[in-house]
This record gives structure tokens, sequence and C-alpha cells, in this order.
């Protein structure tokens, strides 16, 4: 399976930029975590919470910044 992963991550950036795609690779973590809690009875700690809420800020500020350059 982590080789048809790896397949379909290199495919994906064939369609994205690799900025793009780079922000969005860390989000796999959250939904490992997600998956974790729901399917396997894992206690997510506040740090786990805490790591998360980055991850997807830091997904969406380069969203944000561009969209502030563009109303200028």
């Amino acid at each position: 399976s982590g080789i048809i992963a790896s397949f379909c991550l290199i495919r994906g950036f064939k369609y994205v930029e690799a900025q793009s795609g780079s922000l969005i690779l860390p989000t796999e973590l959250i939904f490992a975590s997600v998956f974790g809690y729901f399917f396997l009875g894992e206690i997510l700690k506040v740090t786990t919470y805490m790591g998360g809420f980055l991850i997807i800020l830091a997904a969406i500020m380069p969203t944000l910044r561009s969209r502030t350059q563009h109303l200028k």
C-alpha cells in the first residue's frame, strides 16, 4: 500500500503546484489521528489538537495571503 500511495502522490503533483501539494501533505497526520480516534479508540491529547490546528492554519495561510494580494 505504501507503493500505491507514493505513486498517487507523485502523480498528483502533475496537477497541482509543488507549493500547494507540499502544504497538503502534512494533513495526512490529521486524517491518521481522526482515523485512530474513531476506529481504534485512541485518546487524543491536547497537543495533538494544537498540532492539527497549526497544520490546518499553515495550509490556509497561503490562500489567504494570495487573496489579499489580488485585492490590492
